[in-house]
């Protein structure tokens, strides 16, 4: 999948970039030295720095993710803290998940997710319009009825 992948291929190391810096950074009260960068570096230049000439966004990718180790945490400006944000994570591992989706396939979303979506677009769409619906429109997927009355995927 990552040889079909390129940009998959490297946000999952840039990823692993950013974590060696992450983890540099806290050591120290934040405040590390800068050898400790050392292994962010020598992987940034095997790994990533190869890719950065074959398009633009990795070469711009890779000077933002390196800039993290200028900055101290507090003092980051709000495009580079993005980078250290946990959410980042979960963006990349649901692009790995898409990726072996399709590989497989498979839809990369579950069907039950854009019916979920599709539910709330349309109860805030009949809010807007002042449609009257009632407070509470559980979606059902806690196993309860507003009432009670068991299974919500069971009718």
């Amino acid at each position: 999948i990552l040889d079909t992948s390129p940009l998959l291929h490297f946000r999952l190391l840039q990823l692993q970039l950013i974590e060696i810096i992450r983890e540099v950074l806290g050591r120290n009260n934040g405040n590390p030295a800068a050898t400790d960068f050392r292994p962010a570096i020598e992987f940034a230049t095997s790994q990533l720095s190869p890719r950065a000439p074959t398009d633009k966004s990795y070469l711009t990718a890779l000077e933002q993710t390196m800039a993290l180790m200028i900055f101290q945490p507090d003092k980051m400006p709000a495009e580079m803290k993005e980078l250290l944000d946990l959410r980042l994570r979960e963006t990349v591992a649901d692009e790995v998940n898409k990726a072996l989706l399709g590989a497989q396939g498979m839809e990369p979303v579950a069907r039950i997710r854009e019916l979920v979506r599709a539910r709330a677009w349309a109860e805030t769409t009949a809010r807007a319009a002042k449609v009257d619906l009632p407070d509470d429109m559980s979606v059902g997927l806690d196993g309860e009825h507003g009432d009670g009355r068991g299974d919500a995927m069971v009718t």
